[in-house]
């Protein structure tokens, strides 16, 4: 059986060929060894691999980046790693802390020399992505309902609203940063991009994440808040909801897309007739097209799509969706 530590861009899982060596991550953290290494996910960035931690006998996702780091510079940038992944969130792993139950653990970042690698290692979910999720969905008879969204909804938002109390934006919210687990729990993960903002103005302007779920203040280039992060969660819901991407440009090119997400007027607007009125409502305030429009992370947990009797039934419908992706992967 299979889970994933992490992103969303395509990939292909399992019988693939050995992407990157494991020999030097031997020594690396907690004694990590490698039981007949098997590949998660391949991204973007890198590839995920299951790994064990031979001092807890426990399964963890260790991200794998090709980059060559200069030897005196090892240490330093493994801390800054590391305070990235963490930024002052009290994640447990190494450093401690108090971990919220809807954001990845992180336990730590490893350095292979002669690999010529970074190891992330994270914690390891049986489960799938939303994205994977909602794509397997589409063959299968179990498809996604508004309990098992609302379900998702309420746990990415109580994440959220953690992270925002510390000054933190996610930057990088997406179907494949969201994972569930066999259980139905939502973890948010993909935490390399998050940003400590001031604790007087709250602003950041730098320009890191998947660039389709930004906000449109985001593609302009403006300084932006943490209601970015509000607007990737609509974005990445009414994905689910709709089954594919709900901008149209992207099927021509690039700019077009960034252009259309700056230019529309609502993205929602074009699908309220698949939407119920709660779901519609909800991802209408999350798109509003300026961020002082959009509600905060607490006030969305309020609203009703999040607070109906939908989210109990929502989890065994979820529990469902997550199985039948599991026996899907165990046919290929």
């Amino acid at each position: 059986r299979r889970g994933v530590g992490g992103e969303r861009e395509g990939g292909d899982r399992g019988g693939r060929k050995e992407v990157m060596g494991t020999a030097g991550l031997e020594e690396g953290i907690d004694g990590l060894i490698v039981v007949h290494p098997e590949i998660l996910r391949v991204g973007t960035s890198g590839v995920v691999k299951k790994m064990i931690l031979r001092s807890r006998g426990q399964a963890v996702a260790v991200k794998l980046i090709g980059i060559d780091i200069k030897s005196s510079e090892r240490k330093s940038f493994l801390d800054e790693v590391a305070r990235n992944y963490t930024c002052g969130m009290g994640l447990k792993g190494n450093m401690g802390g108090r971990k919220h139950p809807n954001i990845i653990d992180f336990f730590g970042a490893i350095y292979d020399p002669r690999g010529k690698y970074l190891g992330i290692v994270m914690e390891f979910v049986e489960g799938g992505n939303l994205f994977e999720l909602y794509r397997s969905s589409k063959t299968k008879s179990a498809k996604f309902t508004d309990g098992s969204i609302s379900v998702i909804v309420q746990q990415v938002l109580q994440g959220l609203s953690f992270m925002h109390s510390k000054y933190l934006i996610h930057r990088d919210l997406k179907p494949s940063s969201i994972l569930i687990d066999s259980d139905g729990k939502a973890l948010i993960t993909n935490l390399g991009n998050l940003r400590q903002l001031a604790k007087t103005n709250g602003q950041a302007a730098s320009v890191v994440g998947t660039s389709c779920y930004f906000a449109p203040e985001r593609i302009v280039g403006t300084s932006f808040t943490n209601s970015v992060d509000v607007w990737a969660l609509g974005i990445t819901i009414l994905e689910v909801a709709i089954g594919d991407f709900p901008f149209r440009s992207q099927q021509k090119n690039y700019m077009a897309l960034l252009e259309q997400i700056v230019d529309c007027e609502s993205p929602v607007k074009e699908y309220g007739r698949d939407l119920s009125p709660d779901l519609h409502d909800f991802l209408s305030r999350c798109l509003q097209k300026h961020p002082r429009d959009r509600p905060s992370v607490q006030a969305l947990l309020l609203h009703p799509f999040v607070t109906s009797d939908k989210v109990e039934d929502g989890t065994s419908d979820l529990k469902v969706l997550v199985s039948q992706l599991l026996e899907s992967r165990k046919e290929r």
